[in-house]
């Protein structure tokens, strides 16, 4: 959230790959978009990664049922009010979000897409079918309709 040691446009790029999901405060996690901005040149390509909020009801699903209230907490805020380490989003809000601080979207897609869900199924393939399963997995990363079903995404854009 600090980047005062560099001057403004520094960088061509500037990656964010972490503060914006582990800060629970709506302002730090603004700030720290407008700190690494600053120090982006005019069109230089910002990425940022974030957590998808829908997927972690999926991963963390039985923990859910044990206590719906940890549930209700968690879909209206993006975090549990005992466990401000990471903060959880929708794609939609972080490209509004990057918009408002004019980031032209090149990309905002799915880096481990249902990983959580099927990882037992993909971890006994043999080398063959690991290989095919990457090339469905990679043709399944932008597919806007089951974005949110990754647990990270990552924002790419350029900013004005």
């Amino acid at each position: 959230m600090d980047l005062s040691q560099f001057e403004d446009g520094s960088f061509d790029v500037v990656l964010n790959l972490g503060s914006f999901y582990h800060l629970t405060d709506s302002y730090e996690r603004k700030n720290s978009i407008i700190e690494s901005l600053r120090v982006l040149k005019p069109n230089g390509i910002y990425a940022m990664s974030y957590i998808n909020r829908y997927a972690n009801i999926i991963k963390y699903r039985d923990m859910f049922v044990e206590d719906f209230g940890w549930l209700y907490d968690y879909l209206e805020k993006g975090f549990h009010s005992n466990n401000r380490v990471f903060y959880a989003s929708f794609p939609e809000e972080v490209e509004s979000t990057l918009k408002e601080q004019n980031v032209h979207m090149l990309y905002n897609i799915a880096t481990d897409g249902m990983k959580f869900i099927i990882r037992d199924t993909v971890n006994k393939l043999n080398d063959l079918d690991f290989d095919k399963w990457m090339d469905i997995h990679y043709k399944t990363c932008e597919d806007k309709s089951i974005l949110g079903a990754s647990e990270h995404g990552l924002f790419i854009g350029r900013k004005s």
